[in-house]
C-alpha cells in the first residue's frame, strides 16, 4: 500500500484542495470527503481517487476552501462527475478542474506562469543574438 500523508487526511474537509508536487507543477485535486479526492489526469481525465492513488506516496498539503461560501460548489462538483472532461494540459488540467469546482471560473495560474517564463526566456535569447 502507498504511504498518505494520515494527517492531510484527517485535517481536511469536504471542499479543501488538496496539493503534491508533480515537478515542475503542483497536482491538485478537490478533497470530497470518504478519502475520496476529485482530480484531473492526462491518463484518465477528470476522475475520483482514493486519497492513497492522489498521493502517490508523497506529503500532501490542504488549503482549505470557503466553499460553503460559493454558490454553486455542489452543482459544479456534481456535474463534473457526472460529465468528465479529458485532460488538456493547455485548457482543462488539473488546476483548471479545481478553479471551476470550487470558484466558478477555470484558469491555471501555473500555466501562465510557466508560459510567461517560457516567452521571457525566448524573448532574451532572441535579444542575445
Amino acid at each position: 500500500m502507498t504511504r498518505v500523508d494520515s494527517t492531510a487526511a484527517q485535517r481536511a474537509s469536504v471542499g479543501d484542495v488538496l496539493t503534491r508536487l508533480k515537478l515542475p507543477f503542483v497536482h491538485m485535486g478537490i478533497y470530497l470527503g470518504d478519502r475520496q479526492v476529485l482530480h484531473n489526469t492526462p491518463e484518465r481525465g477528470e476522475h475520483i481517487s482514493d486519497i492513497s492513488e492522489f498521493s502517490r506516496g508523497q506529503h500532501l498539503s490542504v488549503q482549505k476552501t470557503l466553499r460553503h461560501l460559493i454558490p454553486g460548489f455542489r452543482q459544479r462538483a456534481m456535474e463534473t462527475l457526472v460529465r468528465p472532461r479529458k485532460y488538456d494540459a493547455l485548457s482543462n488540467n488539473c488546476e483548471h478542474t479545481v478553479t471551476r469546482v470550487i470558484e466558478g471560473k477555470s484558469y491555471s495560474a501555473q500555466l501562465w506562469i510557466f508560459l510567461v517564463l517560457i516567452a521571457g526566456t525566448a524573448i532574451i535569447l532572441a535579444a542575445r543574438r
